[in-house]
């Protein structure tokens, strides 16, 4: 059952499935790592860290951040969004990564798991998390 956000909230679904312990969380977190052909993604209670494979570390210079994403976005529940306000995801221009979330048919975003989630990259005024992925290898999102 797809519910939209609003009416997940409503009906108080979102609280009687969050996870009710440490353990509970750990197995949520677990279940959302993506190890990809360039990227591996890992869901911690701080954010999305995302790192960079032997392969990406290859490449990283050769392409855009969401070239090597597309191999994530099509293999899993991420996707990339350059900017969180054309998306009209958040208010906000720092780019993001949801979880769990799928755009319907009448062009609003659906939350499809209680274990959804919305990450973005806070600094984005003041840094590119692409350039810190490319030279420490790792660079974590913020989770919202």
């Amino acid at each position: 059952m797809v519910l939209k956000y609003k009416e997940f909230i409503k009906e108080g679904l979102r609280d009687q499935m969050k996870p009710k312990s440490e353990e509970d969380v750990e197995e949520v977190l677990s279940s959302m790592i993506f190890n990809g052909e360039y990227l591996n993604l890992i869901p911690t209670v701080e954010g999305l860290k995302i790192e960079l494979t032997e392969e990406g570390k290859k490449v990283i210079n050769d392409y855009e951040f969401w070239e090597l994403f597309e191999d994530v976005q099509g293999n899993s529940g991420y996707k990339f969004h350059p900017n969180l306000g054309w998306d009209d995801i958040a208010m906000t221009d720092a780019p993001g990564i949801t979880y769990g979330y799928n755009m319907g048919d009448d062009g609003e975003w659906e939350e499809l798991e209680p274990n959804s989630h919305l990450y973005m990259y806070d600094d984005y005024i003041i840094t590119s998390f692409f350039n810190i992925l490319s030279k420490i290898g790792e660079v974590l999102f913020q989770r919202n």
